[in-house]
């Protein structure tokens, strides 16, 4: 009904593409995110601008070097209230923003909420999972009755420290 489609941005923190069965590794490694390129949108060159959650994520929704951003000291760093971040240019368009991260450095205290319509982190978690942040994606998704297209950002540190996910993730290879 709408002339821009739904976007869902999902960010896999700490994830290589190399090991990723979607971008050719071996290993079936990732056949639901393989399903999902096969119908959207798969990037095969896109390169972090940052060796860090932090500044790598700034990066993803300002479209600028972290330097550029802000003064690059890892305790000090946040998206400053001036700049002009993807969700706000998408309301721009009509566009129902939400995000859904796993806590760390993809929080509201860093600045990443600016411009979301609704922003939720996993509480309590740190550094949270898919496990997490799906279902809150997915209430939001469904409790919509707006034809407005919608952006959700979508993400987790399931590949990131402590490396131990509950449920069948701990085993998958064994």
């Amino acid at each position: 009904a709408s002339e821009h489609p739904n976007i869902l941005l999902i960010s896999f923190d700490t994830v290589r593409a190399d090991h990723l069965s979607t971008y050719g590794y071996a290993r079936d490694t990732s056949p639901n995110l393989t399903q999902m390129a096969e119908r959207g949108t798969l990037y095969e060159d896109a390169y972090s601008q940052g060796n860090e959650s932090l500044f790598s994520h700034a990066t993803l929704f300002v479209g600028r070097y972290p330097s550029e951003i802000a003064r690059p000291v890892y305790r000090e760093y946040a998206l400053p209230a001036a700049a002009t971040t993807l969700p706000e240019i998408l309301a721009m368009y009509g566009y129902d923003t939400a995000a859904f991260t796993s806590g760390g450095h993809v929080v509201a205290d860093f600045g990443f909420a600016q411009g979301f319509d609704t922003f939720e982190t996993s509480p309590g978690l740190g550094f949270g999972s898919f496990f997490d942040t799906v279902p809150m994606a997915l209430g939001w998704i469904d409790t919509r009755t707006s034809l407005t297209p919608w952006f959700v950002f979508l993400h987790s540190y399931d590949a990131h420290r402590p490396y131990t996910k509950p449920g069948g993730w701990n085993h998958l290879f064994t």
